[in-house]
């Protein structure tokens, strides 16, 4: 089951940072613990896409300037997805990120069909290893054009399906052909955009240490300008006269 969640942007030209994934989980984590379901609390057999709608890109990140922005939902459970959408509903101001939104309304996506191969586009990277503690073979990269990348996923694909008590164990012996192919052409072009994203990241960073070593001349300049002179006091005990050079101050 696909539904496309389609909100109203209330403030024009806000944005989102590039790799913005990590903010949509904990939004629609937050939504389903809301809503007090602990049937569906460590629930994780759905996906969602990016949030999609007329973005530019700046140092901040991608800035939303249509009136309306969509993000896609799937799992095969109708009762969850009832459920989240329920909790979605029922927040009528949400912010992510820089961006505010209200959810307006719902369509219902067409499933594709699959076929004996078919190509599938990541949103955010594959995680082929559950990440222990302090160990390493769990944060390295993977090269997507090798034969462990093709096995792990594999192997994670099963278990997960195994798992999620959908098929029976005949029809587990049946998912024995799988290979993963990576298409070279689109993993080049992220390569590319991903240069870009770095150089702005990296000019930005440039920028406000010059801004910052800018800001210390000044401080330093002012300090060495001003000179004050000692304060005269009379007889009286008040102060009669503070003279400050250079900066017409007497």
């Amino acid at each position: 089951m696909r539904v496309r969640l389609i909100f109203s942007l209330k403030n024009k030209g806000s944005y989102l940072p590039f790799h913005h994934q990590y903010i949509l989980a904990q939004f629609l984590k937050g939504l389903i613990v809301k809503g007090g379901r602990e049937e569906f609390f460590n629930y994780n057999f759905f996906n969602f896409s990016g949030l999609k709608g007329q973005t530019k890109v700046s140092r901040s990140g991608l800035h939303y300037y249509s009136s309306l922005v969509t993000l896609v939902l799937s799992s095969q459970s109708e009762d969850f997805m009832d459920y989240l959408l329920e909790q979605v509903f029922a927040t009528p101001k949400i912010e992510l990120g820089n961006l505010i939104l209200s959810p307006e309304y719902t369509e219902l996506e067409v499933e594709p069909e699959l076929e004996t191969s078919n190509k599938f586009v990541c949103i955010s990277p594959l995680v082929l290893i559950t990440p222990a503690f302090n160990e390493e073979i769990g944060k390295r990269f993977i090269s997507p054009d090798s034969d462990e990348f093709s096995d792990l996923l594999y192997e994670s694909t099963l278990t997960r399906m195994e798992r999620s008590g959908w098929y029976t164990p005949e029809q587990m012996e049946s998912f024995y052909k799988f290979q993963v192919v990576p298409d070279m052409v689109y993993v080049n072009k992220l390569k590319e955009q991903q240069k870009k994203e770095e150089e702005i990241e990296k000019k930005k960073n440039e920028e406000e240490a010059e801004r910052q070593e800018q800001f210390k001349k000044i401080d330093a300049e002012t300090a060495a300008n001003i000179e004050a002179e000692p304060v005269t006091i009379d007889h009286s005990g008040r102060v009669r006269e503070i003279k400050i050079t250079e900066i017409g101050y007497t």
